[in-house]
């Protein structure tokens, strides 16, 4: 038999016992939770963490979709790293992208070429960005 740990949700104020190592999208599934906009990330034990993070301690955990402001943070941190990727994937180690300050509803983003950019550029790094979000691939974390 597999050691359980629980889970307390606040979003339904239900609590859920799960086998250890159990991944917070699992728990999202296994609550059976009801989020408009699907869960971004989530507050455990009052700590932002992904949905990858798994539960190996007795937690309380809250659900968290894009209107909350650190699962905004989680969706534009995802998106840097999916423009990063397709910019890679098109241009590869010649060009970068700098990331800068927030300005009105976006960011400014500066990409590097050794030309101009142009509207092809920004077509071409919009369908590439599709393609990624489109193949659902994981996002590994690592630290260094």
């Amino acid at each position: 038999m597999n050691e359980t740990r629980q889970i307390r949700c606040k979003n339904n104020k239900k609590t859920l016992k799960v086998d250890i190592g159990t991944p917070l999208y699992e728990v999202f599934q296994l609550l059976n939770l009801k989020i408009d906009h699907g869960p971004m990330c989530a507050m455990v034990n009052n700590k932002i963490e992904g949905l990858n993070y798994r539960i190996y301690h007795n937690v309380d955990v809250e659900f968290l979709d894009i209107r909350h402001p650190s699962a905004r943070r989680t969706y534009t941190r995802t998106l840097f790293f999916i423009l990063c990727k397709a910019v890679y994937d098109i241009y590869g180690k010649e060009a970068s992208v700098v990331i800068d300050i927030p300005v009105s509803n976006g960011y400014y983003c500066d990409l590097k070429l050794d030309r101009p950019v142009t509207a092809d550029d920004v077509s071409l790094l919009r369908q590439r960005m599709q393609e990624i979000i489109d193949s659902h691939i994981t996002i590994h974390r690592h630290e260094k």
